[in-house]
C-alpha cells in the first residue's frame, strides 16, 4: 500500500503548496557545512559527522539545551531588584536558536535517517527565517520517504538473493560430500546398468510359460501321414 500525498497531509498536516525548498548541495562539503553550522546555528561543537559533510542534530539540540540551561541558572542567581523579566538574548542568538530548533525538527522528523545526522544543505533554507513557512516541505519529506522505502526494498531483495545463493552453495557442498563418501565406500554412483538388468529379469519373470507340446499339436491341426 502506497502512502499518497493526501495520506501524508492527513498525517502530518503539511500541504503540498508553496515554493520548492532551495536546497544547496554546495553546503554538503565539510568546510562549508561546518561554517554554516557555526554562523547560522551558533554551534561550535565538532563531531565525527563534520568530516563527512554532515551535522549531528542531536549535538545541535544538546548544545542549545546546555546554553539555555546555563543562561537560566545565571539569571536566577541575580538579585530580584536587578533581575530582568527574562534572560537577555541578542537578536542573533534568538535567530540561531530558532534555526537550530527548525533544523532539529526537519532532520529528525521529515528527513530522518538511521543515524542522527542532518544534511547541511537544509541550512541554506534557514538563512531567512521569514521564508521558512513559504516552502513546500511536504514534497521534500515525501520524496525522502519514497527514497528510503526504495532502498529498504533493494536491501531486502539483496539479502534474499544472498540467502538463496548460500542455500544453493550449501546444497552443492552436501552433494559433493555425499558423492565422495559413496566413492570411498565403493558404492557405485551410476545404477543405470543394474536397473536395465532388473528390468530385463522382471520382464522375463512376467512372461507366461510356453504351452505343453500336446496343446501345440492341436493348435497346429491333424498331422498328415504319408500313404
Amino acid at each position: 500500500m502506497t502512502l499518497t500525498p493526501t495520506d501524508f497531509t492527513a498525517i502530518t498536516g503539511l500541504g503540498f503548496d508553496g515554493d520548492a525548498v532551495p536546497l544547496d548541495s554546495r553546503y554538503q562539503t565539510a568546510a562549508l557545512g561546518a561554517e554554516l553550522v557555526t554562523t547560522l546555528l551558533g554551534v561550535t561543537t565538532r563531531t565525527r559527522y563534520t568530516s563527512q559533510g554532515y551535522v549531528s542534530y542531536e549535538v545541535v539540540y544538546k548544545f542549545w539545551a546546555e546554553q539555555i540551561r546555563a543562561r537560566l541558572a545565571a539569571w536566577r542567581e541575580l538579585l530580584a531588584d536587578v533581575r530582568p523579566a527574562a534572560p537577555a538574548y541578542t537578536r542573533e542568538e534568538r535567530d540561531q536558536e530558532a534555526r537550530s530548533f527548525i533544523f532539529y525538527i526537519i532532520s529528525s522528523q521529515l528527513l530522518c535517517t538511521s543515524q542522527n545526522k542532518g544534511d547541511p544543505a537544509v541550512l541554506a533554507c534557514l538563512q531567512d527565517l521569514s521564508l521558512v513557512g513559504t516552502y513546500d516541505w511536504a514534497s521534500l519529506a515525501l520524496a525522502h520517504l519514497y527514497h528510503g522505502l526504495d532502498e529498504l526494498e533493494i536491501g531486502r531483495l539483496r539479502r534474499h538473493q544472498t540467502r538463496q545463493a548460500t542455500a544453493v552453495s550449501c546444497l552443492q557442498m552436501e552433494n559433493d560430500r555425499l558423492r565422495t563418501r559413496l566413492e570411498v565406500e565403493g558404492i557405485p554412483l551410476d545404477f543405470s546398468d543394474e536397473e536395465e538388468d532388473n528390468d530385463h529379469e522382471a520382464s522375463s519373470d512376467d512372461a507366461p510359460p510356453p504351452p505343453p507340446s500336446s496343446v501345440r499339436q492341436v493348435a497346429a491341426g491333424p498331422s498328415r501321414r504319408r500313404p
